[in-house]
């Protein structure tokens, strides 16, 4: 494996914890995962080479994993707005929606899912093109 998939396997691995840390409503873990992720390596220019006979691939580094992961996180806000919608159904002091009302929330609230999802994908594919190793 070379040194830059270690390190997008490591990366990866520390979102997965943090958004395990977000679901287990987990602050101490989210913290620490923090941390880490501060400590990942943050420069403008990185040269990696697979071995001694390779050319060396320069790779620039900005805050783009800080935007992916801002964009995983706001996938997590569906799960928020669903439990708006389950206080208004049945906790609302004056009374649950109409069916009318229930059904506009439930597409609304489809409508925004899809378009964090689309625009995951989108921040998720341009880090894939931009970091792409030249064959």
């Amino acid at each position: 494996m070379s040194h830059y998939e270690e390190q997008y396997a490591e990366f990866g691995a520390l979102c997965d914890d943090l958004n395990k840390a977000v679901v287990n409503n987990d602050p101490k873990k989210f913290a620490e995962t923090e941390e880490k992720i501060a400590e990942f390596p943050n420069t403008e220019h990185v040269d990696v080479v697979d071995d001694d006979q390779a050319e060396p691939v320069e790779l620039r580094i900005n805050n783009d994993r800080f935007e992916l992961e801002d964009k995983i996180q706001n996938v997590w806000t569906t799960s928020e707005d669903l439990d708006t919608i389950l206080f208004r159904v049945s906790d609302d002091p004056d009374g649950p929606p109409s069916e009318d009302q229930l059904a506009n929330l439930l597409i609304g609230l489809k409508e925004m899912h899809d378009s964090r999802c689309r625009e995951l994908m989108h921040v998720f594919e341009e880090g894939l093109k931009r970091y792409r190793y030249n064959e």
